[in-house]
């Protein structure tokens, strides 16, 4: 109870710092300890926005704070994973710190072997008989960060007796080894959590989680069925429940979509929670409500490149649609070329030609004439059948005859070129341009490597009939 008490306290913090926000800066004074909260719960609520802001108003108030700086040692570390920005600080400022967690960085940074870091965490854990919330949050990020899960599990009974709230420090470690894939040593800390604070829908759904993914679907689906009963509050807690249902207990989908719906009318901005509902909407056979909900997100959210990329995955007509808005919200600069190219070669394997031929309408507008591009819509309406589409692409003999320069593309051209000739009617074009593309396969044959040999020489075959006098390639 005092747990939930002091959570509803860091909660009205949160909101209240929020809400300074807006003012001028001068106005906004939070004291130290305030500040400290603050940064701690937007990082269990994964506000980025408000951790940095924390410490810029830290900055100002308190610059000699050795908690705000070790904090600002955890927003590098975790906001700027690619870069020295956190070994760079954690070297210029190791001397003034004085915290735990501190030194925590401290290690982690100096990244010691097997042997060391088993001997640091010890250390560690003997500094104190009682940790902060924080404290042991970071103890257990630590040992994962250095490879020791083994030593969390080994000083287990020690960590418990240095907890200062249980709950915190089995979640940790539940989830360490969730996100671990080690479903057989998270599945009791959640299962400890379960019993501890049975009233909390959030434990429920990572146990859920945690058995259905072992198979365990008995006690899973009692896990689920008690988790529903309770008041779910956040968005997250909603997809805990829904992703292993996509897979494991199909029967579950229609409540795992109830509970995903009502997420959304309360956070409709939450991304994740839209992508677990689209996906159960497939699953369910019911592509329109889900194309509805990606419709609605990128109403809200047009900047979220993840959009379109989701309905290019689940098949839904709607892809070419939220490519656009994605384009428009950003000037068309959100994707690359290579980008599109990507997901165009994922749409050849799994033979979504059609699509590959929208998307590529749909980037033109933004790219104008990228010449891999139309080589990619050229061999789809191809394979689609849509001749007169190939012949736009590949004008004349000339322009197909150029791209022998590169043998391989040269022979694909040329078989979509006299193939498209053929299927239209205009037979003496293929004809003439048979024995000219004939005539340049063999000059180039042998000068090329076994890859193109034989596509040189599958073009050959298919040309032979139409070539007068045709002999055989060398």
């Amino acid at each position: 109870m005092q747990e939930n008490e002091n959570e509803g306290v860091r909660s009205q913090l949160y909101d209240r710092f929020r809400e300074a926000l807006v003012k001028p800066v001068s106005e906004r004074f939070f004291d130290e300890d305030e500040l400290v909260e603050i940064f701690d719960y937007a990082g269990d609520v994964s506000d980025d926005y408000v951790r940095a802001e924390v410490l810029f108003c830290g900055e100002r108030l308190y610059p000699e704070s050795d908690e705000l700086r070790v904090r600002r040692s955890i927003l590098y570390a975790e906001c700027m994973p690619s870069s020295d920005a956190f070994t760079d600080y954690v070297r210029d400022n190791a001397e003034g710190g004085e915290s735990i967690i501190w030194k925590m960085e401290k290690i982690l940074d100096d990244f010691p072997d097997a042997a060391g870091a088993e001997a640091a965490l010890d250390e560690l854990l003997d500094m104190k008989e009682a940790f902060e919330d924080e404290e042991m949050i970071r103890l257990v990020k630590l040992a994962r960060g250095l490879g020791r899960t083994d030593w969390l599990l080994s000083r287990a009974e020690r960590l418990r007796a240095r907890a200062g709230y249980l709950p915190v420090l089995l979640y940790e470690m539940g989830w360490t080894f969730m996100d671990s894939d080690d479903l057989e040593h998270a599945a009791p800390f959640f299962e400890e959590l379960t019993r501890l604070e049975p009233f909390e829908a959030t434990y429920w759904a990572f146990s859920f989680s945690v058995l259905a993914r072992l198979g365990r679907f008995d006690e899973a689906r009692e896990a689920f069925e008690f988790a529903c009963s309770l008041e779910i509050h956040d968005p997250e807690t909603a997809v805990l429940m829904a992703t292993p249902v996509g897979e494991h207990l199909t029967d579950l989908r229609p409540q795992a979509v109830e509970l995903l719906e009502r997420s959304l009318r309360r956070t409709p901005d939450y991304y994740r929670a839209v992508e677990a509902l689209a996906t159960l909407y497939v699953a369910e056979g019911k592509k329109a409500e889900a194309s509805g909900v990606l419709r609605d997100y990128a109403g809200i959210a047009p900047r979220i490149k993840e959009t379109a990329l989701l309905a290019i995955d689940l098949g839904l007509d709607c892809f070419d649609e939220l490519f656009s808005a994605f384009m428009d919200a950003t000037n068309g600069t959100g994707y690359t070329s290579e980008e599109v190219v990507r997901c165009l070669y994922g749409m050849f394997e799994a033979r979504r030609y059609d699509d590959v031929r929208r998307l590529i309408v749909a980037y033109a507008r933004y790219a104008g004439a990228v010449n891999d591009l139309k080589v990619l819509y050229a061999e789809a309406s191809f394979l689609v059948g849509d001749y007169s589409a190939c012949l736009d692409i590949y004008s004349d003999a000339a322009t197909v005859l150029a791209l022998f320069v590169m043998p391989a593309r040269g022979a694909r051209a040329a078989l979509i070129y006299h193939t498209s000739l053929v299927a239209l009617g205009r037979s003496e074009e293929a004809a003439v341009f048979a024995t000219l593309a004939s005539e340049m396969t063999r000059n180039i044959l042998p000068s090329v490597d076994v890859y193109d040999r034989l596509m040189l020489r599958g073009l050959l075959s298919e040309l032979e009939a139409d070539v007068p006098f045709g002999r055989e390639a060398e």
